[in-house]
């Protein structure tokens, strides 16, 4: 049997959770479309070493998510492909932190 792939990278929005869910004008977000993406690579990464790595930067994170409105900004998560395990801990990590939720497609604003 084939082993399931897991999923490479995990697009997700951090930051306040009151801001997570709502949808966004671009009439209220001034300048959002020109936030950057922060990128964090967990390739050769074992799953405690993931955990830790994610903890530790949601920190940062969310200080960059309050720096101005809307309070949220987004994150690509690269796990890579081959087994699940990396994409286990970062769905993992996505269900257990309010501040975290997966980014819906094709989201300009934030």
């Amino acid at each position: 049997s084939e082993a399931k792939a897991g999923k490479m990278v995990h697009r997700i929005l951090v930051g306040h959770p009151d801001y997570l869910f709502k949808p966004l004008s671009s009439k209220n977000s001034r300048q959002n479309g020109t936030r950057r993406v922060s990128t964090l690579d967990l390739h050769g990464f074992e799953a405690e070493e993931a955990r830790s790595k994610l903890d530790k930067c949601l920190v940062h994170w969310m200080e960059e998510a309050m720096v101005e409105y809307p309070f949220v900004t987004r994150v690509d998560i690269v796990c890579g492909g081959g087994a699940q395990v990396l994409a286990d801990v970062v769905a993992g990590f996505i269900r257990r932190t309010p501040q975290v939720a997966n980014r819906p497609k094709g989201l300009k604003v934030v």
